[in-house]
């Protein structure tokens, strides 16, 4: 089941939205205004399905903006009233998987959900793939140099522990697991890593670079850095929060980049 975010200032399309969306089997979450929605969406969502003019307040474009910044994956479908050909070109750019007129026919819109989470799936499969490539090979890259170091160091240097607690974070290397108040967290390895540097630097500030160069070994700027690390850090927060913390446990520091609060 797919979780669906409905953005309409007008009640009867809400309505029709809504319905048909539910019959599908999806949760949806149907909203009147775009103040609203920039609220509602700190709540994870799968797809979106924004009305461009909301009236007075912030418009469908201004919600998917803030949308892509919190969820990059979701995909969002723009709805008008008015259709010009410049009005599609904006919708595209800014990051729309689709751009439906209105009245909008029921098989039209299944059929436009149906393609814009399916390719969210593909795009977080692909996603999950290179992740799991960059750290197989990353792993690799470090076991070949530590043993090119072992074979020519006077000593061997001891392992670190197997198991370090930091107030309500344990960080279990030899598992590859971390428990937040004795809960395990299901963490991919890019998480691991992520959740592990910050807890190593903690009370320190860490920027995107600096997560990005710690975890894949490369260098880059800092848009791309926050681009690589943003969604990351939600997932975390979200898998975080499943465990009843309700605060901060990472913190953003506008501007600057992450820190853990332990």
């Amino acid at each position: 089941m797919s979780k669906i975010l409905v953005v309409d200032d007008e009640p009867y399309i809400r309505f029709f939205l809504e319905r048909l969306l539910t019959s599908e089997g999806h949760e949806v979450v149907s909203l009147a205004d775009g103040t609203a929605a920039l609220e509602a969406i700190h709540q994870p969502f799968d797809l979106a399905l924004l009305d461009i003019n909301l009236g007075r307040g912030p418009s469908g474009l201004d919600v998917l903006e803030a949308l892509h910044q919190h969820q990059p994956d979701a995909a969002v479908i723009l709805l008008t009233g008015q259709g010009t050909l410049e009005t599609a070109v904006i919708a595209l750019r800014h990051g729309a998987h689709d751009y439906l007129l209105k009245p909008c026919m029921a098989d039209e819109i299944r059929h436009s959900v149906r393609q814009g989470l399916a390719k969210r799936y593909q795009r977080q499969k692909q996603t999950l793939l290179i992740n799991e490539l960059e750290q197989n090979i990353v792993s690799t890259l470090r076991e070949i140099r530590g043993d090119g170091v072992a074979a020519y160091a006077p000593t061997a240097v001891a392992p670190p522990p197997p198991a370090s607690d930091h107030n309500r974070l344990t960080i279990d290397k030899e598992r590859h697991m971390i428990l937040v108040n004795k809960t395990p967290l299901p963490l991919t390895p890019i998480e691991f890593s992520i959740l592990s540097y910050l807890v190593s630097q903690a009370p320190q500030v860490v920027t995107a670079q600096q997560l990005v160069y710690a975890i894949h070994q490369y260098r880059t700027d800092a848009i791309e850095a926050s681009n690589i690390v943003r969604s990351h850090v939600y997932r975390l927060r979200q898998k975080i929060k499943e465990t009843g913390i309700n605060d901060e446990l990472i913190g953003t520091i506008r501007g600057v980049g992450y820190v853990i609060h332990v």
